[in-house]
């Protein structure tokens, strides 16, 4: 059969790092179907030259569109590009060899406003965090000055009503980016509303800099601030930068920052140190003053006062269940998941709710119906509203009330009685109860059974706690106790805390609180779970049930919220995750499908009998959870992928790398492409393919996800 297909393309084989370069179809085989002659259909699929003399996919692939720009450390690297409509051919006319070139002059291509949660920023509250993102060419490990400035004059660029806000340094990465977070706090914005004509908005940029007063602006954004001072009069601007020879800054006419003068003591003391100005650009942004601040407004009868609070979540929408209620089918489906997902649980209670013998509920509000009711409501009041945040949620609950079979504590004996864990959070403590109350106004201190005995309100407390309710001391940032245990403090918590001001009868009260949901933003189970529970109780079933979750809502391939990742031949790169499900066991192996976020690596791999154990020496699989991945080298194992979190240590080698059978590992995973009874094939080869990925993409933060769901 005659070929079809892409038979030629064109392009620069040495693309300069981080300029875009595109690549296009010049011919096309005769046999090609006139209707499949489309640049739009054609896969650009790129790969990478290994140290053999190989080439291998980097599993960047996309379809009608051919142009890339490559990062800084591509520059060490060759590549090859392919054009197909079906198949790559591997070599020939249909491909181009492509070595990255430095750039000849370190610059910075541009800068990126974002939220906490790494999405494109806008219009930002005072009272979030704003997160600059500069993207460079030949800067790693060079040192940056990011400067946040207010932007008060219309059009674009500085003008001399503009002020100086903040600044902060950062070190560029090895992959040519810089990041910087400015806290808005109601300090900073009150000196910048100095001078400014519309107290209602703040219109701000970042200049970044690099060695001689280089300068590169990002685009305004808008920062809604509820509080002004009366304007005063702006000093008088000094001269100007002067420009150093051969710079890119000498070629180009006065920045607007230039022509208006914009400048401070800080500025000055930058312009004396650093004397010439290497380069700028500017670029403009949209004031849109019907914007709605973005932080939410206080609930209740306490008062919140927020010295740091993150963006909330996405408000996306797609087929998954971000911002959107549960359905009756869908939420049939979440509980009997959860109750499928431990056999013992479903002998015992089947998928009845709330019927544990201390469990006092009405009959009628004892249904999946009248919870799926309850839920949805306090998921709109507390921005429960992401597939992420809802899954973690609902982990918790399941766990703290017993796998959803009771709104009461079934200790009796405790210090703090009769202030027992009560509603689908378990509040507990009397200074706990007298904070609820003073927020609902439900009298629960002296009718505590309020909380367990009503399903509005079992429900409503969990809620409440889950956004403002947990207790810590008065502060700035939450970044974990003093002491903290293993599986806390390799999580590196850093998270904002708001103040909460209340009033209990005649006096007043104070404290610290974490919104839950930003740390359900992160993924981070074992946090949330340290600060519901205060320990580590039940935190492997609440791992489990995090994973069950995200099986059933078939998250993250589903979600519109997931965080969008770039790929290696982009100016920055992602982390890799690895996610396994068990489905197939025997008494001699177990045996999963897995995945790679972000790529087209998939297949099988084999681990040892179950059940599952921590204990070394035993050939047993490891427990479901997430554990972090690091390079292995040894004796026996030269090359191989460790596994480790707080349960498996790194001294017990739990590795991934070849094999076919369970008498070829002990406790350790094999991949592979194919499968049978207790054998996985193409294990070198999958094997080979997991390795180039995550050399291609880097070991940090790298993990593996394992969960399952037999069959």
């Amino acid at each position: 059969m005659s070929k079809q297909g892409v038979s030629k393309i064109s392009g620069n084989p040495n693309p300069v790092v981080g300029e875009k370069t595109t690549y296009m179809v010049t011919d096309w085989y005769p046999a090609t179907p006139s209707g499949e002659i489309n640049p739009a259909l054609v896969t650009w699929e790129l790969f990478k030259k290994r140290p053999d003399g190989s080439f291998t996919t980097t599993n960047i692939k996309k379809v009608g569109d051919g142009s890339f720009t490559f990062g800084e450390v591509a520059a060490k690297n060759t590549y090859r590009l392919e054009a197909y409509l079906h198949q790559p051919e591997g070599k020939g006319s249909t491909t181009i060899d492509i070595t990255p070139q430095p750039g000849e002059i370190p610059k910075i291509n541009k800068v990126e406003l974002r939220y906490a949660d790494d999405s494109p920023g806008t219009v930002f509250s005072y009272q979030e965090k704003l997160v600059a993102n500069a993207q460079c060419v030949n800067l790693a490990g060079k040192k940056l000055l990011f400067t946040l400035w207010e932007d008060d004059a219309a059009g674009e660029g500085h003008s001399s009503k503009n002020k100086f806000v903040d600044s902060k340094e950062a070190v560029v990465s090895r992959t040519g980016t810089a990041t910087a977070e400015f806290i808005l706090t109601k300090a900073l914005m009150q000196k910048a509303s100095q001078g400014e004509r519309d107290p209602k908005e703040l219109e701000f940029y970042v200049t970044v800099e690099y060695y001689k007063d280089r300068k590169h602006a990002s685009e305004n954004r808008v920062i809604k601030n509820p509080e002004y001072k009366p304007p005063v009069q702006p000093s008088q601007a000094p001269k100007s930068t002067p420009k150093a020879t051969g710079s890119p800054a000498a070629s180009k006419s006065d920045s607007k920052k230039e022509t208006s003068g914009v400048f401070d003591s800080f500025t000055e003391t930058v312009r004396n140190t650093w004397n010439e100005l290497w380069d700028w650009a500017e670029s403009k942004g949209t004031v849109k003053p019907d914007k709605k601040p973005t932080a939410p407004k206080p609930e209740g009868k306490t008062t919140s006062v927020v010295d740091h609070t993150e963006k909330q979540a996405s408000d996306k929408k797609g087929k998954c269940f971000c911002n959107r209620d549960f359905t009756a089918e869908e939420f049939e489906k979440i509980i009997k998941g959860l109750r499928d997902s431990e056999p013992r649980v479903k002998k015992d209670s089947g998928y009845a709710l709330f019927g544990a013998s201390n469990c006092e509920l009405p009959e009628e509000d004892k249904t999946i119906e009248k919870l799926r009711t309850q839920l949805n409501s306090l998921f709109t009041k507390y921005q429960i509203n992401t597939c992420l945040r809802k899954l973690h949620f609902l982990a918790q609950v399941y766990h703290e009330t017993d796998r959803l079979r009771t709104t009461l504590e079934y200790a009796t004996k405790k210090d703090y009685k009769p202030y027992f864990g009560r509603g689908l959070m378990q509040l507990t403590w009397e200074s706990n109860y007298k904070i609820y109350k003073a927020y609902s106004g439900i009298d629960c201190v002296k009718d505590y059974d309020k909380i367990a005995n009503n399903l509005s309100n079992a429900c409503d407390s969990a809620g409440w706690y889950w956004k403002q309710g947990k207790v810590l001391g008065v502060g700035k940032r939450w970044k974990g106790p003093a002491d903290p245990p293993a599986y806390v403090k390799i999580q590196n918590p850093d998270y904002p805390k708001e103040t909460i001001t209340y009033t209990d009868g005649k006096t007043s009260g104070k404290y610290g609180t974490v919104n839950l949901g930003l740390i359900a933003d992160d993924d981070k189970v074992d946090l949330i779970s340290y600060l519901v529970n205060g320990g580590s109780n039940g935190l492997q079933e609440r791992r489990n049930y995090v994973l069950t979750l995200k099986n059933i809502f078939k998250y993250p391939q589903d979600c519109v919220n997931k965080d969008q990742k770039k790929t290696a031949a982009s100016s920055g790169s992602t982390s890799v995750t690895i996610r396994l499900t068990r489905k197939w066991q025997t008494n001699k192996s177990t045996i999963g499908e897995f995945m790679i976020d972000n790529s087209e690596i998939k297949g099988y791999i084999l681990e040892e009998k179950g059940p599952d154990t921590t204990v070394s020496g035993i050939e047993q699989r490891v427990p479901v959870g997430t554990y972090n991945l690091e390079w292995h080298a040894g004796t026996k194992i030269k090359k191989g992928l460790k596994l480790y979190n707080d349960v498996v240590s790194k001294s017990r080698a739990i590795l991934i790398h070849s094999g076919n059978t369970a008498d070829d590992t002990e406790g350790c995973l094999l991949p592979g492409s194919t499968k049978s009874k207790d054998f996985v094939g193409g294990s070198k080869v999958k094997l080979k393919e997991i390795f180039d990925y995550v050399e291609e993409i880097g070991i940090k933060d790298a993990k593996i996800i394992i969960s399952q769901a037999y069959e």
